[in-house]
């Protein structure tokens, strides 16, 4: 049962992170499918993480980093790699699943790239503490 499960998870991320490389153009699928709710967390988080103060500066700069990564990747490809991210420093024995999943290490490196170039295409920058 337990094996099984491991197959059957690390086959759902390989599956899942097959399309997480953020592409120019994806004419074949359905890309800016992100729902409002995704949207606006993504847009809270971004402001927690760039301004001590929630300022409209902030707000629509978040806002245009939401539009543009809603523009390039697919919704199941951003939760699909966002949960990777966040699930592979679960410690132990149940966080070998995230952490040996197949091209995982890979797909959280191009992800977390890819925010970080398109926040900053958004003019967000981390001030310097």
């Amino acid at each position: 049962m337990k094996k099984t499960l491991l197959l059957s998870t690390t086959l759902l991320f390989t599956i899942a992170f097959a399309d997480t490389a953020p592409v120019a153009s994806q004419s074949a699928k359905k890309v800016n499918d992100f729902p409002t709710q995704a949207r606006v967390e993504y847009v809270l988080q971004c402001m927690s993480k760039y301004g001590k103060k929630n300022n409209y500066n902030t707000m629509y700069a978040c806002v245009c980093a939401a539009d543009k990564v809603a523009e390039t990747i697919p919704y199941k490809s951003f939760v699909a790699t966002s949960t990777l991210a966040f699930m592979i420093n679960t410690p132990g024995e149940k966080g070998g699943i995230f952490r040996d999943a197949p091209g995982g290490r890979k797909a959280i490196r191009a992800f977390k790239k890819f925010l970080k170039d398109t926040e900053r295409s958004c003019g967000l920058r981390k001030k310097k503490s």
